[in-house]
């Protein structure tokens, strides 16, 4: 295994040390440039934290695509043997059918998910997803809400399922009885959440209106639930400025909120954002006419990565970085020698 570069070691030791930060919020952004060794980074980060011990590292890494995230997956946990790589890295690529799946036996285990079919946000067209997905909802239906269960329409699960789903259901059985006790508690505080109080009439109701949104709403809910029953310790999110609505709108889906815990803290993941360009650069005068939105983009960014207090300070110093060069122009030769230390005296 190839090792680590200098600069490559001074981010990862900046990272652990905002993960190991009691007080902090155990965020951190890698930010370079495109062939730099992001990944390299991440591999690292998580070999480091896979020597607790204590249990298996478990790993989130999120991609915008199957293709990239499925890759990708196997470089993160390079530092392994190969035969704990493939344990590693024979995983489910839905968070929904975590619940379901045997933990591998390795010092580390890497989901590698998409926030289209792991993370769909309140906002997001919600699909059927796979039939095992759906048949695994439907014995998890029967188990916690066994009179709505008889009373569903079996095609709204099926939908275009059709020779295989009698196995399919029935391997869902054979999981399910294999599956954490609490499992069931769990999904019924998420379809709580998902439908609102109280839960069958919620479900009544949605039932009545598209079944491929009712299926996804029910889809989100089981993630929600195999999110809550088997948290990751590190989150990584890899070139994240293609789906930021995972950041924007944390706070209103509980989804993401428990993905990403809503403030940091000790019980919150790790979170490892990898980007070459974390916010939006401009580059016509078009784009600098939305100037306003790239700011509050980078803005959100600090709050996210430092809190409201560095959100704030940030603000201040650009503001006052930008009065400084109006103040420059208007009444200065900018060629001169003598405008460089008025620039540095901001913040």
């Amino acid at each position: 295994m190839s090792q680590p570069k200098p600069f490559q070691k001074a981010a990862v030791n900046a990272a652990m040390r905002a993960f190991n930060d009691a007080g902090g919020r155990r965020r951190f952004l890698v930010a370079d440039e495109v062939g730099l060794g992001k990944t390299v980074v991440a591999k690292e980060i998580a070999r480091r934290m896979s020597q607790d011990g204590h249990r298996p590292l478990v790993v989130y890494y999120i991609a915008n695509g199957h293709a990239v995230s499925h890759q990708n997956k196997h470089r993160v946990v390079g530092f392994l043997g190969d035969k704990e790589r493939e344990a590693a890295t024979d995983t489910p690529d839905r968070l929904s059918l975590i619940a379901v799946s045997k933990t591998p036996s390795s010092p580390v285990v890497i989901y590698a998910l998409t926030p289209a079919t792991s993370f769909p946000g309140a906002r997001a067209r919600l699909t059927g997803g796979r039939k095992e997905e759906r048949a695994f909802l439907k014995v998890l239906l029967e188990r916690t809400y066994p009179a709505f269960a008889r009373n569903l329409d079996p095609s709204i699960l099926r939908l275009s399922a059709r020779n295989s789903w009698d196995w399919v259901v029935e391997d869902s059985e054979r999981k399910l009885a294999c599956s954490p006790p609490n499992i069931g508690r769990r999904f019924r505080e998420a379809l709580a959440l998902e439908f609102g109080e109280p839960v069958r009439a919620g479900l009544d109701a949605a039932s009545k209106g598209k079944a491929t949104a009712f299926v996804g709403r029910l889809r989100r809910a089981l993630a929600l639930a195999t999110l809550r029953h088997q948290s990751p310790d590190l989150v990584i999110l890899d070139e994240f400025q293609r789906y930021r609505q995972v950041l924007d709108e944390k706070e209103q889906d509980p989804l993401l909120k428990t993905l990403l815990g809503s403030d940091g803290g000790a019980s919150a993941p790790a979170v490892l954002l990898l980007s070459a360009t974390p916010y939006r650069l401009l580059s016509t005068r078009w784009d600098e006419a939305r100037g306003a939105l790239a700011q509050r983009e980078l803005l959100d960014l600090v709050e996210f990565l430092a809190g409201a207090p560095a959100r704030d300070k940030a603000k201040h110093l650009f503001a006052a970085f930008g009065d400084k060069l109006r103040d420059i122009v208007a009444h200065t030769d900018a060629d001169h020698p003598e405008v460089a230390p008025e620039i540095r005296t901001v913040g």
